[in-house]
């Protein structure tokens, strides 16, 4: 019970659980060599889900397709998106300065987050935000975003 007795008040809808964050089967920015790492983790308390997430990719180049990070654990409302900073990612030394003005951007009932520039109100591609290959790009994510139930 949080801040009452009756049932009004009783926590009924909390579930913890992991995810595997990917980039696709289109590799959404990415020509990958390997996914050294892809881990996700939520907590779901009644519609909100909070997601933390780790995913790092090895001998790869980014592509003029858009980069997007898919695999959430449910779909967003559809009628918000959700923002996530860009905090923890690490682009490497082949950056752009997009990386100053990104963030994260859940579609719309989706389950996917694409890299999103708010001053232009565009997405991104893998190599818009970075300039050749690298031997590692690494990025974390951690948001809070609503979901319909």
């Amino acid at each position: 019970k949080v801040g009452g007795t009756d049932a009004a008040h009783t926590l009924d809808d909390y579930e913890e659980g992991t995810f595997s964050p990917n980039f696709g089967a289109d590799n959404q920015g990415f020509v990958i060599g390997s996914t050294s790492s892809a881990v996700g983790k939520y907590t779901k308390i009644g519609s909100l889900v909070h997601i933390q997430l780790n995913i790092t990719i090895a001998n790869s180049t980014p592509t003029s397709q858009g980069l997007a990070i898919g695999g959430l654990p449910f779909s967003g409302n559809s009628s918000t998106y959700a923002y996530f900073t860009l905090g923890g990612a690490y682009p490497g030394n082949l950056s752009t300065s997009l990386w100053q003005k990104g963030v994260w951007r859940l579609d719309q009932n989706g389950v996917k987050i694409r890299m999103y520039i708010p001053d232009e109100n565009v997405n991104k591609d893998g190599n818009q935000m970075w300039t050749g290959s690298n031997t590692e790009y690494a990025m974390q994510v951690s948001g809070t975003y609503i979901i319909t139930i």
